[in-house]
């Protein structure tokens, strides 16, 4: 590393470290673990696979998740994404797993988690009329996949999470 520096109007080298540095940046910043017990549900007390009918008014979908954690200590935010099932798709086969997770088709769920410190896991809920690109009641079986990873500060982002599913039925004539 040298030191710069003008003089008589010329920009001189003045002075130099011999030490040699190697700039990691994995060594500096880490990125945040994966989020372990990421739920979806329809039902606040019974996370598991869902499966409802669109008979059900403007119903809640539930998410829970035991926080994330990194070696900066940072403060972390949650990001929720989606994509709805195309055929051939499995738990291990869709567009989040098979695509960036700033992939066009994948949709994301905003609100605040909350943190029940009693159990140590985040929940967050919101309307299914009020995710974009879904039209609440549906009109045909749809299955939407879900997944979670926590970001640092830095953009860094977790391992995706465990993906979960949730199918939506329309409703019986």
């Amino acid at each position: 590393i040298g030191l710069y520096a003008y003089t008589n109007d010329y920009l001189r080298l003045v002075g130099f470290d011999n030490h040699k540095y190697y700039f990691q940046p994995d060594k500096f910043y880490h990125h945040p673990s994966q989020v372990k017990d990421f739920s979806v549900s329809l039902a606040e007390d019974r996370i598991v696979d869902s499966i409802v009918s669109s008979s059900t008014t403007n119903p809640l979908i539930y998410f829970s998740w035991a926080p994330s954690s990194d070696e900066d200590n940072d403060n972390l935010s949650y990001e929720i994404h989606y994509v709805f099932a195309r055929e051939g798709d499995s738990l291990d086969n869709n567009d989040l797993t098979r695509n960036s997770w700033a992939w066009s088709y994948s949709q994301s769920v905003s609100g605040s988690p909350v943190l029940n410190e009693a159990n140590n896991k985040f929940t967050l809920n919101t309307s299914l009329a009020d995710l974009p690109y879904l039209s609440w009641p549906v009109s045909a079986t749809t299955t939407i996949y879900w997944a979670i990873r926590a970001k640092d500060p830095l953009g860094l982002l977790s391992p995706l999470s465990s993906i979960s599913r949730l199918t939506l039925f329309p409703p019986s004539s």
